[in-house]
């Protein structure tokens, strides 16, 4: 399949300009495309509502004033971020449906175990999550296909000493479930190639629908894709946000 002209083009620009000429927009199939810096609704020093960036009007909101992850300026690589605290910080969208190949995209500081990044799963229903392991601090991407759960779980604890931002993304390509860190392949496990569940529950930021594993940690980017990322539109955003956020990546 060729990449759209637009992103064509602005890979081409981009290896003069670099980063003037990131634009996560350009990629095809973005259903969710929040950032920290993005044109969100403040409420004073917290955000209440994710904008989001794609055109698909899935914005992510929280309108009770507790429950919203502050806004921290100059944390990452000089750009802002969203400080989630772990205990009820969280955010609510649509109900995006995936089909069979999604991509799952993050960029966050996690400091502790049995975290929700990305979430459409309160157990009795149960879609697609990137999360963190309970047991072993590592991010894992998993799938549920009808009664049957897949997990693809990193080798990294990314919550181990000192934590730091990491690219997390998570990936359904065909028959493949797939985790990266950074760019580089740590994890890849084969499941069944059908359509995956599509329930009714909301997509949510920071938290297991059942209201726990709330995130504890930074957020500064997400995206959600309703198709697997050919390597070079998944090179395309690590190196992008790499660069923004001050990311190391390796080209997938």
């Amino acid at each position: 399949m060729l990449l759209a002209k637009p992103l064509r083009e602005s890979l081409r620009r981009g290896l003069t300009q670099g980063l003037l000429d990131f634009d996560p927009g350009l990629v095809r199939g973005c259903a969710m495309w929040i950032e920290a810096d993005g044109p969100n609704t403040l409420n004073g020093t917290t955000i209440s509502e994710f904008y989001d960036r794609s055109g698909s009007g899935n914005h992510a909101s929280q309108g009770t004033a507790i429950r919203q992850a502050e806004k921290t300026l100059d944390c990452a690589n000089g750009e802002p971020c969203a400080t989630f605290d772990g205990t009820d910080d969280f955010y609510t969208a649509p109900s995006i449906q995936l089909p069979g190949d999604f991509t799952l995209m993050v960029v966050a500081k996690v400091l502790s175990k049995a975290r929700r990044l990305i979430s459409k799963d309160n157990v009795g229903s149960r879609d697609y999550a990137l999360r963190v392991d309970t047991a072993t601090g590592a991010p894992e991407v998993a799938f549920f296909n009808g009664a049957n759960l897949y997990v693809a779980e990193a080798t990294t604890n990314i919550t181990a000493g000192t934590p730091v931002r990491r690219m997390i993304t998570g990936m359904h390509a065909g028959t493949d479930l797939k985790i990266f860190i950074d760019g580089t392949l740590e994890t890849t496990v084969p499941d069944l190639p059908t359509t995956g569940n599509a329930t009714a529950v909301p997509t949510e930021i920071g938290r297991l629908g059942t209201g726990v594993e709330y995130l504890d940690g930074f957020l500064t980017a997400a995206m959600i894709f309703k198709l697997a990322l050919q390597p070079l539109e998944q090179n395309y955003l690590q190196q992008g946000f790499g660069q923004k956020y001050g990311i190391t990546v390796t080209d997938s």
